[in-house]
C-alpha cells in the first residue's frame, strides 16, 4: 500500500538551479542597461550643480562691479618680485558670495580642486609683503573654475599698442594695461566671463583659448560650463570654443570689443584637446 506525504500548508515548489540561473541573469542584464543611465543621470546632476554655482558667482561679479565700479582683474604677478603670482579675482569675489568658498567649485571636477585647504594641498601663496596666504591660489594651484582675463590677446600683450581684451588681466608689472570697466564691454551678452577650468594645477585660475594650459575645461561629455556678463550660461562643445578656424562668433565673443581679430592667430593640438578630463 502507498503513503502519501502531505505537502506542509504554505510551502510551493522550490526554484530550481536552472530557474535561478535565468533570474540571475535577467537582473545582471537590467543592471548594465540601468548603470549607463544611472551614470548619465548623475553626470547631468553634477553639470547643472556646476551651472548653478556658476550663475552665482555671476551675481557676485554684478555686485563687485557695482561697487567697485571695474572688473577685478585676475592676477597679482609676483614673480619678479621672488614670491608666488597670486590670483586676485576670487578672494575679491568672496565676500560677495557670503565668504562661500564651495560656490567656487564645479563638483563634476577633481574633489582636490575645492578651495578647501583640507583636501586641496596645492593651494597656499606667499604674499609680497611677507607670509603667507595658506588659502591663496597661485599659477599652479588646483582650481575648477576661471576668469576670462586676457581674451585672445595675451600672446600680444607685451606690446605697447596691444589692447586689453579680457576683463582684466595682471594688476601690475610691465603687463598691466589699466582696469577693465563696464564700459569697456561690448556686449555683455557675447562677452564670456567665467567657466570651467581643467583643475590640472596649470594656471587654473585662468580662461584662454590660445593657450592649452588655460583652455576651459571639456568634463561635462566633451562640453564646458561658460558664464557671460550678462548673467546668462551657456554649455558648448569645448572644440568648437577654443577652435582659431571654427568661426568668428566665438572669437569674438572672448573679447571686449566683440571683434574676432583675426590678425591673432594661434593652433591647436587636436589630440591633447581630445582627451576628456575630469
Amino acid at each position: 500500500m502507498k503513503r502519501h506525504h502531505k505537502r506542509s500548508a504554505g510551502t510551493g515548489p522550490a526554484f530550481t538551479l536552472i530557474e535561478l540561473l535565468v533570474v540571475i541573469t535577467i537582473i545582471a542584464i537590467l543592471a548594465a542597461l540601468l548603470l549607463p543611465a544611472l551614470a548619465g543621470a548623475k553626470s547631468r546632476a553634477k553639470s547643472t550643480a556646476c551651472k548653478n554655482n556658476l550663475r552665482q558667482l555671476g551675481i557676485a561679479m554684478r555686485s563687485y562691479v557695482d561697487e567697485n565700479k571695474q572688473f577685478p582683474g585676475a592676477s597679482y604677478i609676483g614673480h619678479d618680485q621672488g614670491v608666488d603670482n597670486y590670483y586676485v579675482w576670487l578672494p575679491r569675489l568672496l565676500l560677495q558670495v557670503g565668504n562661500s568658498r564651495a560656490v567656487f567649485l564645479c563638483p563634476s571636477a577633481r574633489p582636490d580642486s575645492a578651495w578647501d585647504t583640507n583636501v586641496n594641498l596645492t593651494l597656499g601663496a606667499s604674499l609680497l609683503g611677507g607670509g603667507r596666504d595658506p588659502w591663496g591660489i597661485s599659477d599652479v594651484s588646483r582650481f575648477s573654475t576661471a576668469y576670462n582675463d586676457w581674451g585672445i590677446g595675451q600672446g600680444k600683450i607685451d606690446q605697447p599698442q596691444s589692447l586689453q581684451l579680457g576683463l582684466g588681466g595682471d594688476i601690475n608689472g610691465r603687463f598691466y594695461k589699466g582696469p577693465v570697466t563696464e564700459n569697456n564691454i561690448t556686449s555683455p551678452t557675447q562677452m564670456i566671463m567665467l567657466g570651467d577650468a581643467k583643475d590640472d594645477a596649470s594656471w587654473d585660475g585662468s580662461l584662454d583659448p590660445t593657450e592649452a594650459d588655460q583652455w576651459p575645461s571639456n568634463r561635462h561629455s566633451r562640453r564646458t560650463n561658460l558664464q557671460f556678463v550678462d548673467g546668462h550660461g551657456e554649455s558648448p562643445v569645448r572644440s568648437k570654443v577654443i577652435d582659431p578656424a571654427s568661426n568668428n562668433e566665438w572669437r569674438a565673443r572672448w573679447n571686449s570689443d566683440n571683434k574676432p581679430h583675426n590678425e591673432i592667430t594661434w593652433s591647436v593640438d587636436w589630440a591633447l584637446e581630445s582627451v576628456l578630463e575630469h
